[in-house]
């Protein structure tokens, strides 16, 4: 089955359902906000990424087949487990990178545009494709002249065997109670070590080590070569290290279409899940319904039920409070909703209440003009507390 998160767009929320099946493909992508170089590659970015990284692959049951982390944005090929493991994966490496993306560069506002996009691959026609788009970066926006030589983080080196990835992750609580004793501390002591390993495609799982390194060194000279036949030079890596990290790409910026529901190669792949996630996005659209009816329905298995709303439940009304006039009465725009139940009144004042005439403000020169009723303290009655203290001054 799938993972349910939100409802259609249709339905009027922000972002579109996903809908993961277990043990299926996912191409995640994700974009820094405004399109910054935030993740512009530097040697202390390059380690939080990757110790990040690490960490979160050995928290959750994801396969992770290839990565590229450009200056403004990422992309990820994975196998999750089911719809759970993916979503506490995507949450944990996104968070745990923009936190220390902000510590590193002092940067106080987001780090990501928008939550990330998870797009299935539902064929092993379309999971080559999505490698082979994942290991061109680099080369493709004209940055370097082969994949192999991006600077940042990436899969291309590993996936032909040369470069092993370990992640370095740093236990911020030890390191911060360390510095706040100011004591000298081993940095062994709260950081952990975690390699990286990079799962084959399902659609490759039978091949050996060795064709799968041909495969992918045969991808790689493909994107040279598709590069040198785009663009007379490159950036060059010097470059990229040297720019801003505030700075925004200098090419405009490209309209995006609708997010495709899946990645496919073969028609027929496509038309059976699109028909599997029309059939539970609609059964979970049904419960969700029934779930605002204040019903109990049992959503499809692997999803995310709809929350309750949230009730109050109302005291009784106090007997000096009036709802049917007066001062104290519930104004119209608090009136019963339905189902919302009845409208909460006014908090009564502190201190016993009695109705009584009594005088507001200065003492008014026309006695038969009549006296506004209100609701007052008992011991307020007569006379104003700010007018009995200054009185006791003058006797002193």
């Amino acid at each position: 089955m799938g993972v349910a998160r939100g409802l259609l767009w249709m339905r009027g929320v922000s972002h579109q359902a996903r809908f993961i099946e277990d043990g299926s493909v996912q191409s995640v992508t994700f974009r820094t906000v405004g399109g910054l170089h935030l993740l512009r590659p530097s040697a202390a970015i390059n380690a939080l990424i990757l110790g990040v990284l690490g960490r979160t692959l050995a928290l959750y049951d994801v396969a992770l087949h290839a990565f590229v982390f450009m200056s403004n944005h990422g992309h990820l090929l994975a196998t999750p487990r089911n719809g759970e493991e993916m979503s506490g994966f995507i949450g944990h490496l996104l968070g745990n990178i923009a936190r220390g993306i902000a510590r590193e560069l002092r940067w106080s506002g987001h780090i990501w545009g928008d939550r990330a996009t998870i797009i299935p691959v539902v064929d092993e026609d379309a999971q080559q494709e999505r490698l082979r788009y994942i290991v061109r970066h680099g080369a493709k926006e004209g940055l370097v002249a082969s994949p192999l030589d991006w600077p940042g983080v990436t899969c291309a080196r590993a996936l032909v065997g040369r470069e092993e990835l370990v992640g370095t992750w740093v236990d911020g609580a030890a390191a911060y109670e360390a510095r706040r004793r100011k004591r000298s501390t081993d940095p062994s002591e709260y950081t952990s070590q975690y390699p990286i390993e990079l799962a084959p495609l399902p659609a490759w799982a039978s091949l050996s080590r060795a064709e799968l390194q041909r495969r992918c060194e045969e991808m790689i000279r493909d994107a040279e070569a598709e590069a040198r036949r785009a663009r007379d030079g490159v950036l060059g890596a010097a470059a990229v290290l040297a720019s801003d990290p505030l700075e925004r790409s200098p090419e405009p910026a490209r309209v995006r279409g609708e997010i495709p529901a899946c990645h496919w190669g073969r028609p027929g792949d496509r038309d059976r899940f699109l028909a599997r996630r029309r059939a539970f996005l609609s059964a979970h659209l049904a419960c969700s319904e029934k779930r605002r009816a204040e019903l109990d329905p049992e959503f499809p298995d692997r999803s995310y039920p709809v929350a309750r709303r949230f009730v109050v439940h109302q005291p009784s009304l106090p007997t000096a409070v009036t709802t049917s006039g007066g001062p104290d009465a519930v104004p119209p725009s608090r009136a019963a909703r339905p189902g919302h139940g009845p409208a909460p009144p006014r908090p009564p004042p502190a201190g016993a209440l009695v109705t009584a005439n009594v005088e507001l403000g200065q003492r008014r020169r026309d006695r038969d003009q009549p006296v506004r009723r209100t609701a007052v303290p008992s011991e307020h009655r007569g006379r104003s507390p700010f007018a009995a203290e200054k009185q006791d001054r003058r006797r002193r």
